[in-house]
């Protein structure tokens, strides 16, 4: 997967194909019973090599390897099978943290489980939210109820943080449906994603607050966290897609 990058004053993405999430069948994660193949097809982006690799870096301490690419999958895999409660402790909430940069900086929120029917795979729908140092006091109230309801923290080193930055941007371009403003930080900086530094915006203001309807439905009506106005402070949909990559 290739980063996007600024041609004739747009964002192209190098070679994702876009998606229009709203169009892609919902998978019901409620029947995990139902959802074992989800592992198999999952489990298949990892090559032959990275599967070694992967025995030796589930025994390092915090499961961290030099290898960024294996990282990034190993966190990739880890999301889909918490989310859908095929492996491990259930979760809808995801915190990217690097210890050495302050610890979670990248919320992620799921939404569904979508089939990409054209790509023959599955994608998540979800939300993030970038925690930058002005953001994080307006919101604390939220952090907190979400923190009591549990967040499942992933832990990335500066390699992966980087790496994320950039396919995250790129998901968030693939599916977008809301126009560019001609201040856009994307178009006035030529730069996707905006910055790599630590707990600051990564992403473009165009889309902040376009997340699905369902999404902040269940916000409201309390099904996700109680006491909270998540749709005030939120960052475009973006997709986790999944691939088979040979090394």
């Amino acid at each position: 997967m290739y980063p996007s990058s600024i041609d004739n004053a747009l964002p192209v993405n190098w070679n994702m194909p876009r998606l229009c999430l709203d169009r892609l069948p919902i998978v019901d994660t409620t029947r995990n019973k139902d959802l074992q193949w989800l592992s198999t097809h999952t489990s298949l982006m990892f090559s032959t090599r990275e599967r070694a690799l992967r025995e030796t870096s589930l025994k390092i301490a915090g499961g961290i390897h030099s290898n960024v690419r294996l990282n990034y999958k190993e966190s990739l895999f880890t999301i889909f099978m918490s989310f859908s409660d095929c492996q491990g402790a259930k979760s809808k909430v995801f915190g990217l943290s690097d210890a050495t940069r302050g610890g979670v900086s990248v919320l992620i929120m799921g939404s569904q489980l979508r089939i990409d029917l054209a790509n023959h795979t599955v994608v998540l729908d979800v939300v993030v939210l970038p925690l930058t140092n002005q953001l994080v006091p307006r919101i604390r109230s939220f952090l907190e109820a979400i923190s009591a309801t549990g967040v499942h923290v992933i832990n990335v080193n500066d390699d992966e943080i980087r790496l994320r930055k950039q396919t995250i941007a790129a998901c968030v371009e693939r599916c977008r449906d809301w126009s560019l403003s001609p201040s856009c930080e994307y178009l006035v900086s030529s730069s996707i994603p905006i910055s790599f530094e630590s707990n600051t915006d990564f992403l473009c203001s165009c889309g902040r607050g376009s997340v699905s309807p369902r999404f902040c439905q269940e916000f409201q009506d309390g099904k996700q966290f109680p006491n909270t106005r998540f749709e005030q402070h939120s960052r475009p949909r973006f997709v986790y897609h999944m691939w088979r990559v040979s090394m």
